[in-house]
C-alpha cells in the first residue's frame, strides 16, 4: 500500500483506495501529495488528525467529519468530503487497523461514491 520513500527530501504520500465491483473487476484511485513531514507526523495526522488532512491537499480533500467513535480507534468511522475529477464527492469509512509502530491505518469504505459498483473497498495509508 502507499509509502514514503525515505530517500526524498519532500515525502509523498500515494494514497490508494481499492474497488471491487466482482471477482474480475476492480479499480483504483489514487493521488500523489508532497508533504513535509515524517512519517510519525503524517501517521498522527492520518490517524488522529484526518480532519487537518485538507490542510496539505485543499484541491483533492475538502474536509473530514468524525461520525462514530474516536479520531484513530478502531471501529470508528470517517466522513470524508473530496474533489474526484473536478467533482464533489462523499465517502464513510470505518477504521479497520492502526499500528503506529509501522505509522499504519487502514480504513474501508462503507458508502459513498467509491461505493457505487463495489462489493468491498479500501483505503490503507502507511509510511515508514
Amino acid at each position: 500500500m502507499p509509502s514514503l520513500n525515505s530517500k526524498q527530501t519532500t515525502p509523498t504520500s500515494n494514497i490508494v483506495g481499492d474497488t471491487m465491483a466482482s471477482s474480475t473487476l476492480t479499480g483504483k484511485l489514487e493521488a500523489d501529495v508532497d508533504i513535509k513531514a515524517s512519517p510519525e507526523q503524517f501517521h498522527e495526522m492520518f490517524a488522529h488528525k484526518p480532519h487537518h488532512v485538507h490542510h496539505t491537499c485543499y484541491d483533492k480533500i475538502q474536509g473530514c467529519d468524525l461520525h462514530e467513535g474516536e479520531w484513530g480507534k478502531v471501529g470508528s468511522i470517517v466522513h470524508w468530503s473530496y474533489v474526484h475529477d473536478g467533482k464533489a464527492k462523499k465517502a464513510k469509512e470505518v477504521v479497520e487497523a492502526v499500528d503506529p509502530d509501522k505509522n499504519l491505518i487502514t480504513f474501508r469504505v462503507i458508502e459513498g461514491e467509491l461505493m457505487v459498483c463495489s462489493h468491498d473497498s479500501s483505503f490503507a495509508q502507511e509510511r515508514g
